[in-house]
């Protein structure tokens, strides 16, 4: 009977949903802070992993070379829990010019409000809207 279930993707995210939700709730009562709060402590713990992208020794690659560098960045961010360092991020996707890497992928996708891109600190981080677009239509 156990063999006829076929878990898909809607299930998976409907379980990581309510585990979310389960662990912040948890996190705001024994810690006694507000449910926004709580919330960002487990989306802190949470790592986003797909196959498409590949890390070893602390550096990032998004396996399908032919994709646009700021869909690469998306889905780096993506796959990041925390912020990333912007000069780490351009590494990563081997952009030859780091000024031209802010200005022409960090600036619009930042404006697009995909990413949070902090000029002083040198750092990004993906926004939800940032999530929900690389999830619909980068990774799908």
């Amino acid at each position: 009977m156990g063999a006829e279930v076929n878990p898909n993707h809607a299930d998976a995210e409907a379980v990581m949903s309510l585990a979310s939700w389960i662990m912040a709730e948890l996190i705001r009562i024994f810690h006694n802070v507000s449910l926004t709060e709580a919330q960002a402590e487990v989306d802190a713990l949470v790592e986003r992993r797909h196959p498409l992208v590949w890390e070893i020794d602390g550096t990032k690659r998004v396996l399908n070379p032919k994709m646009r560098k700021a869909d690469q960045a998306l889905v780096l961010l993506y796959s990041s829990k925390n912020w990333v360092d912007v000069d780490n991020l351009c590494n990563w996707i081997e952009y030859s010019n780091p000024s031209a890497f802010k200005s022409q992928v960090l600036k619009p996708l930042h404006e697009e409000r995909l990413i949070e891109y902090q000029t002083d600190s040198h750092r990004s981080r993906i926004t939800p809207k940032g999530v929900m677009h690389t999830e619909e239509s980068l990774l799908s």
